[in-house]
């Protein structure tokens, strides 16, 4: 009788393989990302307007420079992890939304 070789679990994979999940992202000059997905789709994200409107919300932290180039990616999503003492939350964008829009126009403009 011969003997079955028994692969084993790659347990370094992610979880999740959807299109949309987001593998690098980096801050560009002017409140802008750039992203690259699972799938190789790649564009930017435009958050420049957004940020510094009245109606931000908790978004307008990122209008520090420093903040925003503090960007990461936890589970397949763009976030910005906060100092406890002043911004004790993570703060993210929807990743099927922004694979949607620059899939279709290279950017997304928030």
């Amino acid at each position: 009788m011969r003997e079955q070789a028994i692969a084993k679990a790659d347990r370094s994979a992610p979880v999740s393989q959807v299109a949309w999940d987001v593998v690098g992202v980096r801050a560009l000059p002017g409140f802008r990302l750039h992203v690259r997905f699972n799938d190789g789709t790649e564009g930017t994200v435009d958050l420049s307007r957004f940020i510094h409107e009245p109606d931000a919300g908790v978004f307008a932290g990122l209008a520090d420079p420093a903040r925003f180039a503090n960007v990461g990616i936890e589970e397949g999503a763009v976030t910005w992890q906060g100092a406890l003492d002043v911004w004790p939350w993570s703060l993210d964008l929807a990743p099927d939304a922004m694979h949607t829009k620059i899939r279709e126009q290279g950017e997304w403009v928030l």
